[in-house]
């Protein structure tokens, strides 16, 4: 992204990382560099920011979903605090170039499917088109407000939310014919059951160690499909779309995670974890018949199971913050030359060079 004058190149923006469009994460990125000149911890308060902003999103659909009264919107709110913010997590925040891209598509998500629960499908269109090109799991925001119209209307769906029919179709096109131009490694082998048995295991992942990831996952989606057959018979599709759309949007990003990556239960996929799991507990509060002064307790064993789950948090990214901070001292020095940052593909002196043209 910068030059070699330290300035931006404007080019930059469109250009990939690690298979991924990033063009609002990198434009954060620039106002960051112009505001701190590029301090971490500054852009780690912005990541914090866009989790409470993801977090007080998920407030306003739990207050306008029929059916959700206040105890239980109050437990879904609390439930999303714990797990957006969960300590096998913390990649996100300490490596926080890292989280903006990530949670940046999260939050732009959550946003479309708020947009289109309360019927504006342009702005639901828009917001999705932004997610798309915050990350590569921002395409999964397409097929989450598709789930969710189908549940709302139907076999009427694609007349009644053609403006995301339409972006979604010219976004998907672009990103299809985008992918085809460009070289990227290949995946992990394995075929489809491989992708499905990640894929779970990344949903599974969250409340527990990695021992039982995979059936956790399965107990999820099992959990979530029980849910939402009791909301539907019960007439209460309304209420379950908004909450199928996150249940969605999480399993769909954790499958293009299970696509590319060998591993699917690292810290840097808890939030897409977390928001499968929202959706689940969502559409479980929906589901249960009023009054049930239980029903608020449904995601405490949830938050708890995630609250102490610490096996990718703060202790497995010690190493790399000494690490970092030790390149630091060498660049202050003067002996940085040799190393490599950005897995790999950024060498010193030339990154050393990009620092001091930026005043460093």
């Amino acid at each position: 992204m910068l030059g070699a004058d330290g300035g931006l190149r404007w080019r930059g923006l469109l250009e990939a990382r690690n298979q991924h469009p990033v063009v609002l994460p990198k434009a954060i990125y620039w106002i960051n560099v112009l505001a701190t000149d590029g301090d971490n911890r500054s852009l780690g308060i912005v990541v914090i920011a866009i989790v409470a902003l993801t977090v007080g999103l998920v407030a306003l659909l739990a207050r306008s979903t029929p059916g959700i009264g206040r105890a239980r919107r109050a437990a879904l709110v609390l439930g999303a605090s714990f797990l957006l913010f969960a300590p096998n997590g913390a990649w996100n925040f300490v490596k926080a170039m890292s989280g903006t891209a990530w949670l940046t598509a999260n939050l732009l998500t959550v946003a479309a499917v708020l947009a289109d629960h309360h019927r504006r499908r342009g702005l639901a269109a828009g917001l999705a088109v932004l997610a798309s090109i915050s990350y590569g799991t921002g395409l999964a925001a397409w097929p989450a407000l598709a789930v969710a119209a189908v549940v709302r209307h139907g076999r009427h769906a694609p007349r009644r939310a053609w403006p995301i029919v339409v972006a979604g179709v010219v976004t998907l096109g672009w990103y299809a014919a985008w992918y085809r131009s460009s070289t990227f490694p290949r995946g992990p082998s394995g075929g489809r059951l491989a992708v499905v048995e990640r894929t779970l295991a990344g949903i599974g992942s969250l409340p527990g160690d990695g021992r039982a990831a995979v059936p956790l996952g399965i107990v999820a989606l099992g959990l979530a499909a029980a849910a939402l057959a009791v909301g539907l018979r019960r007439g209460q599709a309304a209420a379950c779309a908004p909450w199928v759309a996150i249940l969605a949007y999480g399993t769909a990003a954790m499958a293009l995670v299970a696509t590319s990556r060998a591993e699917s239960f690292q810290a840097r996929y808890t939030s897409i974890s977390a928001l499968t799991w929202l959706g689940v507990t969502g559409l479980v509060l929906v589901a249960v018949p009023r009054p049930r002064r239980w029903a608020a307790l449904v995601p405490a064993p949830l938050v708890v199971a995630a609250t102490l789950a610490t096996t990718y948090g703060p202790p497995s990214l010690d190493a790399d913050t000494r690490r970092h901070d030790l390149l630091a001292v060498a660049m202050q020095i003067g002996v940085a030359d040799g190393n490599r940052v950005g897995g790999g593909l950024h060498p010193f002196p030339v990154m050393t060079d990009r620092l001091r043209a930026r005043g460093h």
